[in-house]
């Protein structure tokens, strides 16, 4: 990956008919963005590292995802504790990291709650049900965050963008946005399906190899302040994006855009061949020889027969 510091996480599952077991590896490369004294004048810089991934296992089904928040978010500094305070206020932190890791928690539950069912990713409607939980928590977590603003006299309102809508309506607005790429594996029928938002890629080792393609459909959080202090939060989420299905599925890696590579991927990976996909140093050899310095937080899931 990079000489940052990485964290391996395998889970090997049972073998299957004619294969070894199956196992997966959730890699982060997350290393400083900003110079030492941003750091030191604005502690919220602290947050950054907005790459995350995580995968769990739902009736012998692999689900995984991975999320590349946005950098350049607005982040609300978390709230001290006082000392004439009983109780700790809510410690909850709105920034584009933590709302890539809210969107990958929530895209775990949705799906396990569906394959528990007997049913298939393909059923699943993410915007309806994973995004919207998300918005509905933030929504409630914003009220919270600025009714203990008001009490203490802090006026972070203001410091909000100010749109005003076509009816001559004003109002303050936040937006945050976030990567979300999605998979559910079965390693017994070696299918897959993937759904991409955003900037992150994939690599499936099918015959011939196919490529998740990176797209322009981020994932946008928009909470609204308005004159009468109510608050509304929506989350957009293009249409379009729809589930990808893969079969005679061999092993596949997904990557954020931080694992940028000069030029066809195809051809840049043309070394690594079909059976050589089993050997994640093989792909991590390429990846260190032919990733650009984005300066960028890095991390990819990595599923492979033994």
């Amino acid at each position: 990956m990079s000489s940052q510091s990485v964290d391996t996480e395998d889970t090997p599952l049972e073998q299957t008919e004619g294969r070894g077991p199956f196992v997966t590896e959730v890699l982060v490369s997350a290393g400083p963005r900003k110079s030492a004294t941003e750091y030191r004048e604005d502690l919220t810089n602290a947050e950054l590292c907005e790459d995350c991934a995580g995968l769990c296992f739902v009736r012998e089904q692999l689900v995984f995802w991975l999320c590349d928040g946005g950098s350049n978010a607005k982040i609300l500094p978390r709230l001290p504790q006082l000392e004439e305070e009983d109780e700790t206020p809510p410690v909850f932190g709105f920034s584009a990291r933590v709302l890539a890791q809210d969107l990958g928690n929530a895209f775990v539950e949705q799906c396990s709650q569906i394959l528990r069912l007997g049913e298939t990713a393909a059923s699943i409607d993410l915007p309806a049900t994973a995004f919207a939980s998300v918005a509905s928590v933030w929504e409630e977590r914003l009220r919270i965050h600025m009714r203990i603003c008001e009490a203490r006299h802090i006026s972070i309102l203001e410091t909000f963008p100010e749109v005003i809508h076509a009816s001559g309506e004003t109002a303050r607005c936040v937006d945050w946005s976030t990567t979300l790429t999605g998979g559910v594996f079965s390693p017994k029928e070696q299918s897959l399906s993937l759904i991409n938002y955003g900037s992150s890629w994939g690599i499936i080792a099918t015959e011939p190899r196919s490529l998740l393609e990176p797209n322009n459909h981020h994932i946008q959080l928009r909470a609204q302040f308005r004159p009468e202090q109510s608050i509304n939060v929506k989350i957009f989420a293009n249409p379009a994006v729809q589930w990808t299905h893969y079969t005679d599925v061999k092993g596949f890696a997904v990557m954020s855009d931080g694992l940028k590579l000069k030029g066809d991927p195809f051809e840049r990976l043309e070394r690594l061949q079909p059976h050589n996909l089993s050997s994640l140093q093989a792909l991590r050899t390429v990846l260190l020889q032919d990733v650009s310095q984005t300066e960028d937080d890095k991390a990819i899931v990595f599923g492979r027969y033994l």
